[in-house]
């Protein structure tokens, strides 16, 4: 199933059980370590991490996995939590397996049942509960 990096960033977060038997935890796992955003994905999608300097406050967006300093006052810069990238990167084939597949599409379902399906949802929902 090919998936978009938010996509991947969104089905990682339903794949956190934290209970079944052997097989499913097992299976779980594996699909887990699939999406993970690799170098790869950094170059493809553009991918910038914000620095912040611990000195002056200054802000900026840089590659992932750069040394960057501070353009004020040349500080070493403190990595962020905030990433951005390219919404039109190409998706990327992620083999997830029956098991994985399975429980995204019921927890998807559920959601939609519920009437708790939110919007960016929506297209792995499309893809995946829906037949797509």
């Amino acid at each position: 199933m090919e998936l978009t990096i938010m996509e991947r960033i969104l089905t990682t977060g339903i794949l956190k059980a934290k209970e079944g038997n052997f097989a499913t935890l097992k299976a779980l796992r594996t699909a887990r370590q699939a999406l993970e955003i690799d170098e790869e994905d950094h170059r493809a999608a553009e991918m910038e991490q914000n620095y912040n300097c611990p000195k002056c406050g200054w802000t900026g967006y840089f590659p992932i996995g750069a040394q960057p300093r501070c353009a004020f006052c040349a500080t070493p810069l403190a990595a962020g939590t905030q990433l951005k990238w390219d919404p039109t990167a190409p998706p990327r084939e992620m083999p997830l397996g029956e098991i994985a597949t399975a429980i995204i599409a019921g927890h998807l379902r559920d959601l939609d049942r519920a009437g708790k399906l939110t919007d960016d949802l929506l297209s792995l929902y499309e893809k995946v509960a829906d037949g797509g």
